[in-house]
């Protein structure tokens, strides 16, 4: 295969990739707490098919697009007032704390609700951790339920428990798992800390960050630029499919 195949098929996978970041991030429009996310790309360099050799001698290596990771828009959704009690929003950089079965996972998508446990989980049923990484069990002849700021959890038979709110040094160290959770990556340099700056509102929920004409607009120039590489590709395909025929005639 020509150099400039393995160029443009490098470069297609890479848009194929990005399309479906973009294609998640417009999927979880409506998704409480919801973060975009954006891919990051680095040169990948390899050897050319000309035995690694140029014309003087000299290593003659090909320049490929990899994706490097990606990273989480940060930056806060927009605030709705539900008057749902057990709806919650975290005003600040904190996160809340969710009991899954690989450990403690974090969001800011606060919709919660009450299993038949009378337990506080999650929309997808996850049991939401309580500043000891225990459940909030709501009593069930509990009439009223208040969440204070500070996440304490308390009914008209008084206090029960206090969410899970902590804060990250580098929000970047957390990595999206699905249902709006987040977990610590591999290489995370910053760890969970008790919230000093985030405060939770009560009958408030955070929607999405993401901007949807913003994601239409980079979901079409990824379309173009992947029509415009296959383009290229059999414009290539052409030339070399010309070049053997004419060659072929001279024998």
């Amino acid at each position: 295969m020509d150099n400039s195949f393995y160029v443009g098929i490098s470069r297609q996978q890479v848009l194929q990739t990005q399309m479906d970041l973009i294609a998640n991030n417009v999927a979880n429009i409506s998704t409480p707490g919801y973060r975009a996310q954006n891919l990051v790309f680095e040169e990948y360099l390899t050897k050319a098919q000309n035995n690694g050799k140029g014309k003087d001698n000299t290593d003659d290596r090909l320049s490929l697009v990899s994706v490097y990771g990606q990273f989480q828009n940060t930056s806060p959704g927009p605030m709705a007032h539900t008057g749902n009690p057990l709806d919650v929003a975290v005003e600040g950089k904190g996160f809340l704390g969710v009991q899954t079965p690989q450990g403690v996972m974090y969001t800011r998508g606060g919709n919660f609700q009450i299993n038949a446990a009378g337990e506080l989980v999650t929309g997808s049923g996850l049991r939401v951790a309580s500043q000891g990484g225990s459940s909030i069990v709501i009593p069930k002849d509990a009439r009223e339920i208040g969440i204070a700021a500070d996440g304490t959890v308390s009914t008209d038979k008084g206090a029960i428990g206090q969410l899970m709110v902590v804060e990250f040094d580098n929000e970047q160290d957390l990595d999206p798992t699905g249902n709006g959770l987040y977990k610590l990556g591999e290489n995370a340099t910053s760890r969970p800390a008790p919230a000093r700056e985030s405060m939770v509102r009560q009958g408030m929920l955070e929607g999405s960050n993401v901007q949807p004409i913003t994601e239409m607009t980079r979901m079409i120039d990824v379309l173009r630029e992947y029509q415009m590489t296959q383009n290229m590709l059999e414009t290539e395909h052409q030339r070399e499919s010309t070049m053997i025929q004419q060659l072929s005639k001279t024998f």
